[in-house]
């Protein structure tokens, strides 16, 4: 029983440790920043750990990316002032941050603990999932700046997204963003879901993930 708990604290971190590396790497370099990032590769990992290893595993993996990603992204959200309002600091950061990756932690409650690990069914209706928790929990954050009217948090992503200054002449800052959310949830859980199911077949022969 130990050694199989080892096992899937190796593979999760290895996991972890990938998803770090398309996050600082790939996404960083090839597309911008990764907190205004319209797809977030870097969750793949994430995902697949609670599908091999349950929802204990995921949410243990998530929690620690989640911790480290925060205090990265810390700055960000002092940059714009937000720390003379209090509430919403606290809004943004679990709304925005927090809860929304932590979403990705759900893929666990579709472990199958035998082979075949992942189907279509399952794949499907846990991104489905997790996409309705993440626009519940990003319009409750656009919902906190509407109500304090804090116009500024169109600075977070408005040097990095063309898509949010090309629409900024023409709508609300706040449409914008739900707008801009909606697409990357979209971009993100579409391109994810399409990669599980290229790795269906692979990881489903691979009797390593049996433990």
């Amino acid at each position: 029983m130990k050694i199989f708990s080892l096992k899937k604290v190796i593979i999760s971190s290895l996991l972890l440790t990938i998803s770090f590396f398309i996050e600082f790497v790939f996404t960083k370099f090839f597309f911008q920043d990764c907190h205004g990032s319209l797809i977030k590769l870097e969750l793949l990992p994430i995902v697949l750990i609670g599908f091999l290893f349950g929802l204990k595993f995921s949410l243990c993996a998530n929690l620690v990316y989640v911790m480290i990603h925060t205090a990265l992204e810390w700055p960000i959200i002092n940059m714009f002032i937000l720390n003379q309002t209090r509430y919403l600091q606290l809004s943004f950061l679990m709304f925005f941050f927090i809860f929304p990756y932590m979403a990705y932690s759900l893929s666990g409650l579709f472990q199958i603990k035998n082979s075949p690990y992942l189907m279509k069914k399952n794949i499907i209706k846990s991104l489905l999932l997790i996409s309705f928790m993440q626009i519940i929990s990003y319009i409750l954050c656009i919902y906190s700046f509407y109500y304090y009217s804090y116009d500024s948090l169109f600075l977070i992503f408005e040097s990095d997204s063309w898509i949010i200054t090309h629409l900024n002449p023409f709508l609300s800052i706040y449409w914008i963003l739900v707008i801009y959310i909606n697409i990357m949830i979209l971009l993100t859980n579409t391109l994810i879901g399409c990669i599980l199911l290229f790795l269906k077949p692979i990881i489903n022969e691979n009797t390593e993930f049996n433990l």
